[in-house]
């Protein structure tokens, strides 16, 4: 019996790193698999889209790696035939794909975002739906190990399979210094969320006029809580 299953696309890995890169991420996952065993953990990685691989599942292999019915389907298949401890997905959303449910909340131009895209889904015995009152009661521990999305080189991928299988515990105390970061109108809020976290929401921040950039002494900390929107297409902090 498999403790955890790691699972995948290859075709959509090789259209990223190409065949030469995805030899490369399957030895790291091999060496992850080694480093599980010596944990007491069982792994097994498995191809999403192999259909020799999902046939002993009993399930159908992923044509679609962009379809995210496909891929409910397989995990879901996966988890009939072998009910794993744990699940892990290994590579980002174009890779495997995040669940497309329907945003209850749109209404543009407030919320302009039509589905509400993530892993949920996959955490629940529920057959696909776009419905997300379908999935209200997960009972499946599943995780993601993601690359970067639309990558073409696989350093970002194997650096986080050989932290995964060589992995380095810190002290508790390591993590009770935190960047804090906030808007006004919400900083109550997040003040009180510091404070059930951390005893304290002295080292809050607020946005405008702290940031976009920060002095990297304020980002050492290995705990970040940022509780901000953005812009559509920019990776900075603005506040509301």
């Amino acid at each position: 019996m498999d403790d955890k299953i790691i699972v995948s696309n290859r075709s959509a890995l090789i259209a990223k790193y190409t065949a030469v890169g995805v030899v490369k991420i399957k030895a790291a996952i091999g060496r992850l698999i080694i480093a599980d065993a010596k944990r007491g953990i069982k792994s097994r990685f498995v191809y999403l889209d192999d259909s020799v691989a999902m046939k002993r599942f009993r399930g159908s292999a992923v044509a679609d790696s962009r379809n995210a019915r496909e891929s409910k389907e397989a995990i879901d298949a996966i988890y009939r035939a072998v009910n794993p401890d744990y699940l892990m997905i290994v590579g980002a959303p174009d890779v495997v794909p995040h669940q497309d449910l329907t945003n209850p909340l749109f209404d543009p131009p407030n919320d302009p975002d039509r589905f509400a895209y993530g892993d949920l889904p996959y955490a629940c015995d529920a057959p696909y739906s776009r419905n997300i009152a379908a999935f209200k009661g997960p009972t499946r521990v599943i995780g993601r190990l993601p690359d970067l999305r639309g990558a073409h080189e696989p350093s970002h991928l194997l650096a986080l399979l050989a932290i995964a299988a060589n992995p380095k515990s810190r002290k508790v105390k390591d993590y009770g210094i935190y960047f804090g970061l906030s808007t006004k109108s919400w900083h109550k809020s997040t003040g009180m969320s510091l404070f059930n976290v951390f005893g304290n929401s002295d080292a809050l921040t607020l946005s405008p006029k702290s940031g976009p950039t920060h002095p990297a002494a304020r980002l050492a900390p290995l705990t970040h809580f940022i509780n901000c929107h953005g812009g559509m297409s920019d990776p900075a902090f603005y506040g509301e």
